[in-house]
């Protein structure tokens, strides 16, 4: 390529440093009061995601009793985990969710019991490392991987204690392992993604990577292994009753976030627009175009991820996390950053920098499917010019 370029990886270490030491001073000069700017709205909430559950899953009634909208999975997994907490402790726990969020910052607050703080602690402290250790494999560089566990999404998952954590080690097992040449890695690839839908829901969209490829059977067994993780935990909870009342608030709150998020502005329907633009051309990616027109594997990725979230609370938040999954393959296939390859780096860069905009909206989302169209066709151009068919 002609002109001066950078290489990606230290122009993305470079910035998140930058951001990181930004955002230190500012904490500092600020005496920590943009804690609450950076973090969730509510200063006493902090990791309640994770204390919560840990709350609404001793009864094993957490659908009727409690109202909770997370899958069967996700509260045995909570449930599990209470069974570490001494039975005098949750004898005087609150019966109802309202109830629950009025002790929080009290000295009541499930936080301040020794028990259920080690829970949460080395919840984390597992997970960031699996996280990190997976990561490393892919980088082999320390400080970039270091950057990326200290990227927007990790920190705000940290902060809430929030399942996305788990849920983003098995959708990067499932993407790194499906097409594994070992019978077992693929199958085990499989189990992942249903236990990630277990988890979250969203993660089923990743399972169009496997009709991509014709991995029909494949598709079946993971849909399979879905309703098996999702049915057999609801039954050892609350049975039918369970189901029934865990799909009218999983509706319910369904209904009542869509319409406050929604409206009729012209960026509303800018947004649809962008939305219907992805999904038809994930569809021509499929089934209609040719291989020299086909996206490469990260834009794809981040077409995916990008669809997948749209299905839960959007692409902000601790959802960023899983904008490091196609970052990764992009760093592959982009080892230096020229004028092209930046559009797409510069949409990477807010979700995945540790301060700023750190919200991918459908708007950057047509700025970044226009970097992939001129990358795909630079790419080409290069092809015929080189004399070098298409691969």
């Amino acid at each position: 390529m002609k002109g001066k370029t950078f290489e990606t990886k230290k122009v993305y270490i470079i910035l998140s440093l930058i951001t990181l030491v930004s955002a230190t001073l500012a904490l500092l000069i600020s005496n920590g009061k943009l804690f609450q700017v950076l973090f969730f709205i509510d200063p006493d909430d902090t990791g309640m995601d994770f204390f919560h559950s840990l709350i609404e899953t001793h009864t094993r009634k957490p659908y009727t009793q409690y109202g909770v909208i997370y899958p069967p999975l996700a509260n045995l997994f909570f449930y599990l985990l209470q069974l570490f907490v001494p039975d005098s402790l949750k004898a005087d726990w609150p019966a109802t969710h309202d109830d629950s969020k009025l002790i929080v910052g009290t000295g009541e607050d499930v936080r301040l019991m020794q028990s259920t703080m080690v829970l949460f602690l080395m919840f984390l402290i597992l997970t960031l490392f699996v996280i990190s250790v997976m990561i490393h494999s892919c980088t082999k560089s320390y400080l970039l991987t270091f950057c990326l566990v200290f990227s927007a999404g990790t920190f705000q998952a940290v902060e809430r204690g929030n399942l996305i954590l788990l849920a983003f080690v098995l959708i990067f097992y499932f993407i790194k392992h499906y097409e594994d040449e070992r019978r077992l890695t693929r199958e085990l690839a499989l189990i992942a993604l249903a236990c990630a839908f277990g988890l979250k829901l969203f993660p089923a969209a990743f399972g169009i990577l496997l009709l991509k490829k014709g991995h029909f059977a494949a598709a079946g067994r993971a849909i399979l292994y879905a309703i098996l993780v999702t049915l057999l935990p609801l039954f050892f909870f609350e049975g039918f009753d369970g189901i029934s009342a865990w799909m009218k608030t999983l509706f319910d709150f369904r209904t009542v976030d869509n319409a406050t998020s929604s409206g009729t502005s012209v960026m509303s329907v800018l947004s649809a627009v962008i939305l219907v633009l992805c999904v038809g051309i994930l569809l021509y990616h499929m089934f209609f175009a040719k291989e020299h027109r086909k996206l490469f594997r990260s834009q794809y990725l981040m077409l995916v991820t990008f669809l997948a979230l749209q299905i839960t609370d959007g692409c902000s938040s601790y959802n960023l996390i899983l904008f490091i999954i196609p970052f990764l393959f992009f760093l592959e296939e982009v080892p230096r950053l020229d004028k092209i390859s930046c559009i797409e780096f510069i949409v990477y860069c807010i979700a995945l920098l540790p301060v700023g905009i750190n919200q991918i909206t459908p708007v950057f989302m047509a700025f970044f499917l226009l970097g992939a169209f001129l990358r795909i066709k630079d790419q080409n151009r290069e092809m015929l010019q080189d004399g070098i068919s298409t691969v």
